[in-house]
């Protein structure tokens, strides 16, 4: 079934799903947090994770929301592929990604805690373990920055200018 308002009904479900869950006793969770299953979390990069699978359960019918994808926030790890700007933040991106999913695979509970909804559909949010933030981890080993917008390059050399007597001494030495 398609819905019209959609992107505002799997809000609005994402954020009761979190409330009736945070609110049965025998969960652990901190409020407007979802346990979720290793199976249906998918890493993305060193901050980007998707969860499939989301459903909403009312009246003994089930509508099924499709993915989540959720944005650590408070963190910024290192860009994987084309958007890396330079060959040490893609080797670095690699080391995220896989220190998340090696976090994520050994995990005895994983808690997702949506709490605001941004661009793109991407919600933004924490990843826990049941004990610890996944993305506080990646910062305290290097692997992420706190905040946003970190350069993962090292700083480029200012060219030096090259007048025409400069370049005529180093042709002369054979340079």
């Amino acid at each position: 079934m398609r819905l019209k308002n959609a992107p505002m009904l799997r809000a609005v479900t994402i954020a009761l799903c979190a409330t009736v869950t945070a609110s049965t006793p025998d969960q652990a969770s901190p409020t407007g947090c979802l346990p979720i299953s290793r199976e249906a979390l998918r890493v993305i990069d060193g901050d980007t994770v998707a969860i499939e699978g989301l459903q909403l359960v009312a009246g003994g019918r089930s509508l099924d929301l499709g993915e989540m994808v959720l944005r650590l926030e408070g963190i910024d790890a290192p860009e994987l592929g084309w958007r890396a700007a330079c060959d040490r933040e893609a080797r670095l991106a690699g080391l995220a990604r896989d220190r998340l999913q090696d976090l994520v695979g050994r995990a005895e509970q994983l808690l997702a805690c949506p709490t605001r909804r941004k661009t793109l559909g991407r919600y933004r949010g924490a990843l826990r373990d049941g004990r610890a933030d996944l993305g506080l981890l990646l910062v305290v080993e290097g692997l992420a920055a706190s905040g946003d917008g970190r350069s993962w390059c090292p700083p480029r050399r200012p060219q030096r200018a090259i007048t025409w007597s400069h370049a005529l001494s180093l042709k002369q030495r054979g340079r």
